[in-house]
């Protein structure tokens, strides 16, 4: 449901953009727009208070992200539109990417 937390704490905007795969983990206060597409793929962990956007209005960018199988997104990161996070790849927690 837009903007409603799941029962897991999380929060996601946009829900008809949001494709999530199975066996995935994500943590208690994580954000996610996906006005612009957010895929994330199987066995994917994501740490508390991450957020995930597809369209930032701060420096008017727009596009989807894909977090792909087994990666792992560590707590507080931020993840901007266009970006790929590719199979097993570890983002260190309070990172930014873009």
């Amino acid at each position: 449901i837009h903007g409603k937390p799941t029962k897991y704490g999380w929060v996601v905007l946009n829900p008809k953009g949001f494709h999530l795969r199975k066996n995935t983990d994500i943590a208690y206060g994580v954000f996610i727009n996906a006005k612009y597409g957010v895929l994330i793929e199987e066995d994917v962990q994501i740490g508390p208070y991450a957020c995930i956007l597809s369209d930032n209005t701060i420096n008017d960018t727009h596009g989807p992200v894909i977090i792909k199988r087994n990666a792992r997104v560590g707590a507080y990161s931020l993840i901007l539109p266009n970006v790929i996070i590719e199979e097993g790849e570890f983002v260190k927690a309070y990172s930014i990417r873009k």
